[in-house]
């Protein structure tokens, strides 16, 4: 979130965020680095409790040691998650994204951030913004 939402512009960089589905997170760009995520809740707005240990799902690199989700490290017990169909095979992305699909009233993604400040995600200064180019 630093590199992506950064107000000095050197510092900027990536320009994604790790997504994720069945949670919000309120947050102020404006805060210092570090202190920006003011709360995270699950759907129906219940806190997420610090002591509660939640089932996640991310990709599975094949060079990631154990521990390690979507470059994520500290994690316990990560799996491949497998089909119940009785096949013992392991989920596709695209099955995965198939059943989902097949499950989705709605293709109209929730909002997961939002900032409480509104900040803008681009410096104003024209320094640096627009971009001018020379003949």
């Amino acid at each position: 979130m630093n590199d992506v939402f950064s107000t000095d512009v050197p510092m900027q960089g990536g320009g994604w965020l790790e997504g994720f589905a069945g949670m919000r997170a309120t947050v102020d760009l404006a805060a210092p680095e570090g202190q920006r995520v003011t709360s995270l809740t699950l759907p129906d707005g219940t806190p997420l409790d610090p002591s509660t240990s939640y089932a996640i799902a991310g990709c599975r690199r094949p060079m990631d040691p154990t521990g390690v989700l979507c470059s994520h490290t500290g994690l316990q017990n990560v799996q491949t998650l497998m089909k119940t169909d009785g096949s013992g095979e392991p989920w596709t992305d695209v099955e995965i994204f198939l059943d989902g699909l097949s499950r989705t009233a709605s293709l109209q993604p929730a909002p997961i951030f939002t900032d409480t400040n509104a900040t803008p995600l681009w410096p104003q200064d024209a320094y640096v913004q627009p971009l001018q180019g020379a003949q």
